[in-house]
């Protein structure tokens, strides 16, 4: 939801991004933020839910929001997601926010699914 949320905000307010005006560029761009960036996101939290401790959890982060920020600009070379001012400072600061709230929901949801149970 959040990606939704920045896409719309960046696309259609801020003018800093543009999608070309192709079917085939629009398509790949929502099939990136629907499907692509969620996935990963899925993926870091199964990672995160595996790891041990603080430190493995924090390379996880790490690892994920390069991932995330790496897809990102490549979409940016591919010509599907086009900045129009270079932010690169801001869109690694967003990823690691972005996969630190998505485990902050997880751990809220694992209490309430736990709750009068033995921890796993």
């Amino acid at each position: 939801m959040m990606i939704q949320n920045r896409s719309a905000i960046f696309t259609m307010n801020m003018k800093n991004v543009v999608i070309p005006q192709s079917i085939m560029f629009e398509f790949s761009h929502v099939l990136i933020r629907i499907v692509l960036y969620p996935l990963v996101s899925l993926f870091c939290l199964n990672e995160i839910a595996a790891a041990a401790s603080k430190i493995k959890k924090t390379w996880v982060i790490i690892k994920y929001s390069a991932l995330l920020f790496g897809l990102e600009w490549l979409s940016d070379w591919l010509g599907v997601f086009k900045h129009m001012k270079p932010y690169l400072f801001w869109s690694g600061v967003f990823w690691i926010g972005y996969l630190m709230l998505m485990m902050m929901i997880m751990k809220v949801f694992r209490r309430i699914f736990y709750k009068g149970y033995l921890k796993p």
